[in-house]
């Protein structure tokens, strides 16, 4: 009896196996289809067809010399202020309140209160 047993789960695997070979197959064919009909389309012009087949390409932002928003800022600022510049156009919030945070770490400005900070005069070396 349990000879009978894995033979029939055998047979089952066997014919779980073809069974996805097949729909494996039929899936291959079916998606070249979609290509050939979605290539034949766009040549005809249609762009909303191409849009849609094509994955949206992510827009890298430009670099932003933060140095350079510091000078421009006044001597005591919010985050808030920050966002109001157009350098800071597309970012994230949280990520101003992290470039705060770095000019206040790196002795730049002085944190007054949570998202207020007061810009730290820099001693300027002098030769000799």
């Amino acid at each position: 009896m349990a000879v009978d047993v894995k033979a029939s789960l055998r047979q089952e695997i066997n014919r779980f196996r073809r069974a996805i070979a097949e729909k494996t197959s039929e899936l291959a064919s079916l998606n070249d289809g979609l290509r050939r009909h979605e290539r034949a389309l766009a040549l005809l012009g249609n762009g909303a067809a191409r849009a849609r087949t094509q994955p949206a390409k992510t827009r890298r932002s430009a670099l932003v010399s933060w140095d350079a928003v510091l000078a421009q800022l006044p001597n005591s600022f919010t985050v808030k202020d920050i966002t109001k510049r157009p350098e800071s156009k597309g970012r994230l919030p949280v990520y101003l309140r992290k470039v705060a945070a770095k000019w206040a770490k790196r002795g730049k400005t002085k944190r007054v209160s949570p998202g207020k900070y007061q810009k730290v005069e820099q001693k300027k070396l002098r030769a000799t």
